[in-house]
């Protein structure tokens, strides 16, 4: 015949007890079920149930070869266990977050520095889609995979551009990856032919990269009104930068439907047809005036 038990609660914790003598019982299975969580623990020497507050937990001995099923619901409240108790355990983990920051400190300048703060005015017009600069001298490391790191910004404010998506090709086999909340990437170090893209940003295209990356993309609206100065400049260089759509279409400059289009599209924030900035410039850029 089998017995009874019972879950018998004290202020030093919670105890599976026989229902009879009011004994702990040892190493018997007790399942606990937080809302949709449910867990299987062991009782202990001393009959103890090891819980995990706080919350309304459902306690159930599902029974055994010597005892019937039992259960009980109880409450364990916010910091009941280690309430007016000094851990020793906490002071070296708060210790030892302590000496990571410590640690992590000087790299975290250093990528403040290379990065700089958020531009708050509209770079040159002459600022370059793409920059090259030296790769950051680094302690040789093993498993250090080698490759190309960059990041990807925004041209007109210099903010960081996430969720952009870089196709390329390794060895003629296509890869893809995409920036980090930071507008940081990787690439492999045998990456070549890479496109940058994100809807709403003029794609940029590096053939073969080379030391650490800075990538610039404009939108839309922005390519558009760089294009009409670069056909104000190349009609006229000295007041190229002073004039709106509006002033272009005013001073004759040709071909008048184009700007028309591009104070559409840079005004309007109409959407351009897939490659239609692109052959725009094709068609009036001097390929010297190409951005990089």
């Amino acid at each position: 015949m089998k017995g009874r038990c019972r879950i018998h609660r004290v202020k030093d914790g919670i105890f599976l007890v026989d229902a009879a003598n009011q004994r702990p019982v040892a190493a018997l299975d007790m399942e606990i079920r937080d809302g949709d969580r449910l867990w299987r623990v062991t009782t202990a020497a001393d009959g103890r149930i090891p819980v995990n507050g706080p919350g309304l937990l459902g306690l159930t001995h599902p029974g055994s070869e010597f005892y019937e099923p039992c259960g009980a619901v109880t409450m364990i409240p916010a910091a009941r266990a280690h309430q007016n108790r000094f851990s020793w355990k906490w002071l070296g983990l708060v210790a030892g977050l302590g000496l990571i920051l410590i640690a992590l400190f000087p790299v975290a300048r250093t990528r403040w520095r290379r990065f700089g703060k958020a531009k708050k005015e509209e770079p040159p017009e002459e600022a370059p889609e793409v920059e090259f600069n030296p790769p950051a001298s680094r302690t040789f490391v093993p498993w250090r995979k080698a490759g190309f790191h960059g990041q990807v910004q925004v041209w007109e404010s210099g903010l960081p551009l996430a969720g952009v998506e870089i196709r390329y090709l390794e060895h003629s086999v296509p890869g893809r990856t995409e920036t980090d909340g930071e507008g940081r990437f990787f690439l492999p170090s045998t990456a070549v032919e890479i496109a940058f893209g994100r809807d709403g940003y003029h794609p940029v295209r590096v053939p073969r990269p080379r030391g650490q990356i800075l990538v610039r993309m404009m939108s839309l609206p922005v390519r558009a009104l760089w294009l009409l100065r670069q056909i104000c400049r190349n009609y006229d260089r000295q007041r190229y930068a002073k004039l709106s759509p509006r002033q272009a279409l005013s001073a004759r400059i040709p071909p008048p439907e184009v700007i028309g289009r591009l104070e559409r599209l840079a005004y309007a924030r109409e959407t351009p047809e897939p490659g239609e900035i692109e052959r725009m410039e094709a068609a009036l850029t001097p390929e010297s005036e190409e951005p990089t």
